[in-house]
């Protein structure tokens, strides 16, 4: 259940992101497409928050990415550790 952790997590951050991304095109076309047909919508406003909005979900995906790959760090080195002591006794 816990091997490979850190690629899980890496794999699981590229899911997230590309599900966020996703969503905030298909938001800023809605809200265009209702900003061009002339609805009471201040759609300028919405469209800078979507982007706002994709720029934050960029920032926590390329974070938890950044986990993903100091965990997966941290086991290579702990391998090679283990295999250093192995060979010393």
């Amino acid at each position: 259940m816990f091997d490979y952790k850190g690629k899980q997590i890496k794999k699981m951050a590229k899911i997230f992101y590309i599900i966020g991304v996703s969503l905030s095109v298909i938001s800023l076309v809605v809200v265009s497409v209702l900003g061009i047909l002339g609805t009471n919508l201040n759609w300028i406003w919405y469209e800078i928050g979507v982007f706002v909005g994709m720029l934050l979900w960029w920032l926590v995906c390329t974070l938890v990415y950044g986990f993903g790959e100091l965990i997966e760090t941290n086991y290579e080195i702990m391998d090679k550790l283990d295999n250093l002591n192995k060979d010393n006794l």
